[in-house]
């Protein structure tokens, strides 16, 4: 009884660190995802083509495009706090 109890922690142990990293790898790609398109407002706002910025920034042309056109043309950048 106290085996199959330590196994069944061990197990669930196990099960929380994978979620963990999961929740660690989505993060990351979030935030590598959010720089890219920080990256593209850059560009967009120093007239970089938007073919050279999908390039660059690993978006698509639809998505550099459709920066672009948010707020009628006007580029916002929005603001993020740093810790």
């Amino acid at each position: 009884m106290i085996n199959f109890q330590y196994d069944q922690e061990l197990e669930y142990q196990a099960i929380r660190e994978e979620e963990r990293a999961e929740g660690r790898q989505e993060g990351q790609k979030e935030g590598e995802r959010q720089k890219a398109v920080e990256m593209a407002i850059n560009l967009l706002m120093s007239d970089v083509s938007k073919e050279i910025i999908a390039a660059a920034s690993g978006l698509t042309l639809a998505e550099i495009e459709d920066l672009a056109k948010k707020n009628n043309g006007e580029v916002v950048i929005a603001k993020t706090e740093t810790i």
